[in-house]
């Protein structure tokens, strides 16, 4: 069948994509290998008079050819582009995010800042609408997929502007978008409230519990962390009539007053371009945006804390492993620390929130040796946290 044959390929062209290291998915063969399987998919399916497929096609075109990045090459990526104009009234917001990103790079490669940043917001607010009416695990990863590029290009543009604020609030404004937050506070749902309770007291049994009760322990913390998971998608929706306020820099300028009242420091790490940056605000100090080093890294180094200190938490019955284990985990939080202390210098030595994203949401910031001691509150948004 012609139609899902074309349909597989464009499906394969946008995960070779996605999937490519931004090293191999600029200029060389493989752009050029795509940029030919686009245009003959593309004239495949005019041919065959199948506008959708087509107008996908041209999306991946235009992308293609972005990504090569030669003059000519984005001269031609622009009619490609016009005519899949009516991509951006499609029904799926898939599709309206996709044109919004090659259109944001062609307005960002002819040195239209103010367009790019102007057309940026619009796919925030669009997300943020099809969030509300969307339920579906599968929808919900595939928009997140496109959210992650949008939000890139946006931060993107606020780091090169060196503005930190600039940075916190486009980070807020993609977060809202993707997951409408809501502050913090006790489950209103009674069976959510219920895992959460029967997960907080396995949790704490797991950590007294002798070596032949750990392993049912382990077992049964695992269960309860998917029951709860499972719940939060099934329940994660947002009342009738309630509208979810659209994050502005006005909202990020006085969540960091607030942070500065309660004597706490603000400290958020982006990933951008393969680099990693940080954007501190002490609490009686300016906001700061300072650049870490590369983000594979940091992320090796997270990915390490996180290992040792889960394999300290679940402990061992050989006594020889466990002084081996405490020097891995000394170890690795030495490093990470390391990596982390431009950063970590700026916030001192008082409270801090932590917008730290994919990236380092997962380690104990208490054992860093900068940390030690100090209180420290991972926060998901900072105006969550501040509400």
């Amino acid at each position: 069948e012609p139609y899902w044959a074309d349909r597989a390929a464009l499906i394969e062209l946008a995960a070779g994509r996605l999937a490519a290291p931004a090293a191999e998915a600029t200029g060389g063969r493989q752009v050029s290998e795509r940029i030919g399987r686009a245009e003959r998919l593309l004239a495949a399916a005019t041919t065959r008079r199948d506008l959708a497929t087509a107008g996908l096609a041209r999306l991946e075109f235009a992308e293609a050819l972005c990504d090569r990045g030669r003059a000519p090459d984005l001269a031609a990526a622009a009619p490609v582009l016009d005519a899949a104009r009516g991509l951006s009234r499609s029904p799926y917001v898939a599709a309206r995010l996709g044109y919004a990103h090659a259109r944001t790079r062609l307005d960002l490669a002819a040195g239209r800042p103010r367009s790019a940043t102007a057309r940026l917001a619009r796919a925030a607010q669009d997300l943020a609408g099809a969030q509300r009416r969307t339920a579906g695990l599968d929808a919900r990863s595939a928009l997140a997929v496109h959210a992650q590029r949008l939000a890139d290009l946006d931060v993107g543009l606020a780091v090169q502007r060196r503005d930190p604020v600039a940075v916190l609030y486009r980070v807020e404004r993609w977060r809202r978008a993707v997951a409408p937050l809501t502050p913090v506070r006790p489950s209103a749902h009674p069976d959510e409230a219920l895992l959460l309770s029967r997960l907080r007291y396995a949790r704490e049994a797991l950590a007294q519990a002798s070596p032949p009760r750990a392993a049912d322990l382990r077992a049964e913390v695992r269960r309860l962390e998917r029951a709860t998971s499972a719940y939060r998608w099934r329940a994660r929706t947002i009342a009738p009539g309630h509208a979810v306020e659209e994050p502005t820099y006005a909202h990020v300028r006085d969540a960091v007053t607030v942070a500065g009242q309660r004597g706490t420091a603000v400290l958020a790490l982006v990933v951008i371009g393969g680099r990693v940056f940080a954007v501190v605000v002490p609490p009686a100090g300016r906001a700061q945006l300072l650049e870490l080093g590369e983000a594979a890294a940091l992320r090796l180094a997270a990915r390490r804390v996180s290992r040792d200190a889960d394999a300290a938490a679940r402990g061992e019955t050989d006594p020889r492993l466990g002084p081996l284990i405490a020097a891995a985990v000394r170890d690795s939080v030495a490093v990470l620390d390391e990596l982390l202390r431009p950063a970590l210098r700026l916030v001192g030595a008082v409270p801090a929130v932590v917008l730290a994203g994919e990236l380092f949401g997962a380690i104990a910031w208490g054992l860093l040796p900068s940390r030690r001691g100090l209180p420290t509150t991972l926060a998901p948004s900072l105006l969550a946290w501040a509400a």
